[in-house]
């Protein structure tokens, strides 16, 4: 509250994060800019070759269901455990989860939530990868799911549209606004909920490669070549 107060202006990088500050730090709306976070150019659909090596690097399933996030409770990785256990009860065993964004010498781990919901075998945590191979990452991926209850913006989100990754994400804060069309929503303080849309999202191959060229059309909105221009002005 503070920063916001002794600030002269504030960007901002969704509508969520501007009604936030104007609702509950009463910041007139006049001192908000909304200009959203910029993605770099390296972020984009990876050759078959590079997505092979990094397939190997990490010894990785030919399909798996992919979440970068550190293991903060907001990320909601317990609730994601429990729906991959409730997949297993309705459906059968999905694709493994493959989990990285555990920043270094972060003491908590999501392998304790796996093995409390009894999926440890089909979780797979890479904890800090090289952010150089997260664009193979999302391009090998079947999926990215974002079940995250709260985001004043949500990087990976533009980075899986990048990268042509199909999308299943959170109907909460800014997550809607930030992947529009690209993405099949839930409510991620419901398991089932979560179960429901990767088991939707799994089973309909057409929706997903539609998904993904929506996400590339929408990603360009997030280029620096449309951002910079904006924070120059």
């Amino acid at each position: 509250r503070s920063s916001v107060e002794l600030a002269a202006h504030l960007i901002v990088p969704s509508d969520y994060t501007r009604r936030t500050l104007h609702e509950r730090y009463n910041v007139p709306l006049e001192k908000l800019s909304l200009i959203p976070v910029g993605i770099s150019d390296t972020f984009g659909r990876s050759e078959s070759a590079k997505i092979a090596y990094v397939r190997a690097k990490y010894q990785l399933p030919t399909e798996f269901i992919y979440y970068p996030a550190n293991p903060w409770q907001h990320k909601n990785h317990a609730r994601l455990m429990a729906a991959l256990r409730l997949y297993r009860e309705q459906h059968g065993e999905c694709p493994p989860l493959v989990l990285s964004g555990r920043l270094r010498n972060e003491r908590r781990e999501a392998m304790s939530l796996a093995i409390a919901a009894g999926i440890e075998s089909q979780v797979i945590d890479l904890a800090f990868v090289d952010p150089t191979d997260l664009p193979e990452l999302y391009s090998a991926a079947m999926l990215m799911v974002f079940p995250s209850l709260f985001e004043g913006f949500g990087i990976p989100l533009i980075e899986a549209m990048a990268c042509g990754c199909p999308i299943a994400a959170a109907d909460a804060t800014t997550v809607p606004e930030i992947v529009g069309d690209a993405s099949i929503l839930f409510d991620p303080f419901s398991a089932q909920a979560i179960a429901d849309a990767l088991y939707f999202l799994l089973d309909n191959a057409v929706l997903r490669e539609e998904l993904a060229q929506r996400g590339c059309e929408r990603v360009e909105r997030y280029r620096w070549k449309a951002i910079v221009p904006e924070l120059v002005d």
